[in-house]
């Protein structure tokens, strides 16, 4: 496993813990779950990017550069936004 491998790894279990403690409890803002859900995709399909088998890492290349985009482009603004402004209904509910 590659260093950029391990902290990929090391990010997306991080991610998943947060996301997980988050959408158990209901008072916390669905928008900082839905950041760690996209946050998470990106990392995960990381680990598989930058492991050492190099079919797999060709593989799913492009599904990792997409994630990693719509994490930047989605996750952060949504978290930004929910910080900022946690009564709204983007911070408080998914389907805002």
């Amino acid at each position: 496993m590659t260093a950029d491998a391990f902290s990929d790894l090391v990010l997306f279990l991080v991610c998943a813990w947060l996301a997980y403690a988050n959408f158990t409890q209901e008072e916390e803002p669905a928008g900082l779950g839905l950041t760690f859900v996209l946050i998470g995709l990106a990392a995960g399909l990381g680990v598989f990017r930058f492991s050492s088998f190099s079919g797999l890492s060709e593989l799913v290349k492009g599904a990792h550069q997409f994630a990693s985009l719509l994490s930047a482009v989605g996750a952060f603004p949504i978290w930004a936004f929910t910080l900022a402004y946690p009564e709204s209904s983007l911070a408080k509910r998914l389907a805002g």
